[in-house]
Formats: structure tokens, sequence, C-alpha cells
């Protein structure tokens, strides 16, 4: 009863049920608002609220694509694109998040029931760190690396931008989320010019959602020139 109050209410005012510490990220607020739990930090949405929309849009902008077998999150937060992708996309595919605050993991699993499966691996590392010795190549790759609302430099860097376009599958694609308020226009040029060097295709989203610039980046399958008519 309480629960479907509170629910409730929060169409009114968001209502803070519980609060967390976390090294990186500071204060930490589980929320109800509009009707549904959300994770917030101090000055921003961190997991299931806006976050979740942007992300979402994404998903069906690229578009997703049914086949795809491999997912990499990096910044997986407390789950809420693993959430979009179980549910509206795909319940088969084999995702690796990468979340290196393990508080919001364990916020992930306790509030959220965001659990390893037979089909989803957590990894509690810096994204960095992970992507340096990573050998796995992925259909779909998604950054949503923030602290608070800051892209560590080194994820605008380019021995980090080389590991993540060497570990998407031809054929594969890429979410970048960015928000201009941190990331200037000119880092936002350096990506889309990068990528756009390793011959791949990219497309910007220019306050896309709420305020964020996301870039959609696809991997093509080169051409053989092999004619088999």
């Amino acid at each position: 009863m309480l629960h479907w109050l509170l629910k409730g209410l929060s169409y009114v005012w968001p209502l803070t049920i519980k609060t967390y510490s976390s090294p990186y990220s500071g204060e930490l607020y589980i929320r109800y608002f509009l009707g549904k739990k959300v994770l917030d930090c101090k000055h921003t949405n961190y997991s299931f609220g806006g976050l979740q929309k942007v992300l979402k849009r994404s998903l069906e902008l690229l578009p997703f694509n049914p086949d795809t077998e491999k997912i990499l999150i990096l910044g997986l937060g407390a789950g809420s694109v693993l959430e979009t992708i179980r549910k509206q996309h795909s319940k088969t595919a084999y995702v690796t998040g990468v979340e290196m605050d393990a508080v919001i993991v364990n916020i992930a699993e306790e509030e959220f029931g965001i659990t390893n499966d037979n089909c989803t691996k957590w990894v509690v590392q810096d994204a960095i760190e992970f992507m340096q010795v990573n050998t796995t190549r992925y259909n779909l790759i998604i950054i949503d690396l923030f602290i608070v609302d800051t892209i560590p430099e080194q994820a605008l860097q380019s021995p980090f931008l080389n590991q993540v376009a060497d570990a998407i599958e031809p054929g594969g694609q890429l979410i970048f989320n960015t928000i201009p308020e941190t990331v200037s226009l000119d880092n936002l040029n350096y990506l889309i010019d990068f990528f756009e060097e390793k011959n791949m295709e990219v497309r910007l989203m220019k306050k896309w959602g709420y305020s964020n610039d996301i870039l959609l980046v696809s991997n093509p399958i080169a051409d053989t020139g092999i004619n088999t008519m």
C-alpha cells in the first residue's frame, strides 16, 4: 500500500526514499519520480529516469539489430539501459556491463533487481582499464561513462578510442553518450573525425532527448569486391 502511495505522490514532487554514499559520485538518492523508481545524484539523473529515455531512443534510431549476439556497456550504472535492451530488443544477447563503482553495482542489485545471469556479466572495473586488456569484439558497444555529469578525460583520447573501434565487429554499432555542458565542441568534433577516419559512419543526434549529444556510429562490413552472381 505504501509503495503505491509513494508512486502516486511522486507525480506531484520527487520523493527520496533512500540515500547511498559513493566514493565517486557523492550522495546518491533512490527516488520515486513520476511513478517510477529512479537513481539520482545531486545534479542529475543517474539511472532509470531521463537518461534511460535518451538511450532508449538511441537504440531505436540505430536501429537495433535483432541478430545482435554480444553487447558491451561501458558505464552500466544501475542497469537502466540493460533493462531497455532486455524488455524491448533482445532477451538473449550476451551483455557485458562494466561499472567501476561497487556502490552502484550494489544499488543495481538491491534496488532494481539487475543481476548476473546466463546472458549477463557484471565487471566491477574502470572502463579504461577494461578496454586495455579486452580481446573480444562486440556487435554493439554503448559508452555511457560519467562521473556525475563529466566524462573522464581518457575516454575522449585516442588510446581508448582505438581500443573501442577495434572492438566493434564489422557491421557492428556504437552509441557514445555525451553532454555538451561538459564535452566541448572541439572534443565532440574530434570524436566524429576519429571514427570517420576509421571509415565508420557517424550520425550526431544534437541535443537529443534532454541536453545530450549522442554519436551513433556504424562499422560497415568491408566490401571484398567479389561478385557472387
